[in-house]
């Protein structure tokens, strides 16, 4: 379990919705945690893949709302984060 860094936070830097999208489903294993930023519009249009992915491979998408509902979260010290370097444009 951990969680994901999808770089759609640095802006006009941002990578393309699909290679977003693409790198998260591939890399998603269960438990994982996957944050996004609101706002940047390759968010907005990385989003409908990322959930539709993830249901085509089995995966059950829930909000923080559905997860806390579950009751105590499970406390890991230091979350393994994966990173979607790959899909970053090179500077």
């Amino acid at each position: 379990m951990g969680s994901f860094d999808t770089y759609d936070w640095v802006g006009e830097f941002a990578p393309a919705p699909q290679a977003m999208a693409d790198c998260v489903v591939a890399k998603a294993e269960p438990g994982d945690i996957i944050g996004m930023h609101v706002g940047p519009m390759t968010t907005v249009e990385a989003l409908p893949m990322i959930i539709d992915g993830l249901r085509e491979r089995g995966f059950e998408v829930l909000t923080i709302e559905q997860i806390i509902a579950f009751g105590p979260p499970i406390i890991i010290p230091e979350p393994d984060v994966k990173l979607c370097d790959e899909i970053l444009p090179e500077f």
